[in-house]
């Protein structure tokens, strides 16, 4: 005997269903608690602030294509400068901390002298403080490796709403 789709009755599928349907309907809230739960209490928000900076040189002397070449090596050495050791040491002394709580990143944008500085922490306010305090703080490690070359920012550092 071969199996139809027309052999199926549904009048008596639909009885069943109903019959079962506290055990569907607990099964569903089952499986969207434990969803809902395993996402509560692994997920951490991430806040970034972001900046843009740009290089400049303090000599006004010399080409303005070799101005333009020298602040885009400087903004390539200045990256090191943020992603630095000493920086971070520098701003976690700032705020009263012994470490910073957050990730500071800098993307460079390649043929430009422009500088993209993030910085990602648990909560807004801490990364908008992390940001500001390196963008003051820069000037302590780098005036010692770069003394002709200034950064200045383009973009203020924004506070972030959501993660």
């Amino acid at each position: 005997m071969e199996f139809s789709i027309f052999d199926i009755d549904l009048r008596s599928l639909l009885k069943d269903i109903m019959k079962n349907s506290i055990f569907i309907i607990l099964a569903a809230l089952t499986g969207f608690f434990a969803v809902t739960g395993f996402y509560t209490y692994t997920f951490k928000p991430e806040y970034t602030s972001t900046a843009t900076l740009y290089v400049t040189t303090k000599s006004t002397g010399g080409s303005t294509l070799s101005s333009l070449y020298l602040t885009k090596e400087m903004a390539g050495t200045f990256t090191e400068v943020f992603e630095s050791n000493a920086l971070k040491k520098e701003v976690a002394k700032d705020l009263g901390v012994e470490s910073i709580n957050g990730k500071i990143s800098v993307d460079f944008i390649p043929e430009t002298n422009l500088i993209t500085l993030k910085v990602v922490s648990d909560s807004p306010k801490k990364s908008y403080l992390i940001i500001n305090s390196a963008l003051e703080q820069y000037v302590n490690v780098s005036d010692y490796l770069y003394a002709n070359a200034n950064l200045a920012v383009l973009k203020n550092p924004t506070i972030s709403q959501t993660p």
